[in-house]
């Protein structure tokens, strides 16, 4: 008799398990000048914040064309110098 493979669902993470740090912007370019950040880590510094790039995919860079065309026929000429 063969016996039934179960798996646990995976718990999700706590605050102190999310790999993200607070730094300046002085820190930020001083880890990237010292190598700590690398082009391979895929982060970014957001408001303080260094956080894991959101990958972009065709469907992704695709809408995101067709939504600013669509907001630049929208908005006023002020909002939107061409």
């Amino acid at each position: 008799m063969h016996g039934v493979l179960t798996v646990d669902p995976p718990k999700p993470l706590t605050l102190e398990e999310v790999p993200f740090w607070r730094l300046s912007v002085d820190e930020y370019l001083e880890w990237v000048r010292t190598g700590r950040f690398t082009a391979e880590d895929h982060v970014e510094l957001l408001h303080g914040w260094v956080v894991n790039k959101v990958t972009k995919n065709q469907p992704h860079v695709t809408t995101s064309a067709l939504l600013a065309g669509t907001f630049s026929r929208l908005l006023p000429a002020c909002l939107n110098p061409t």
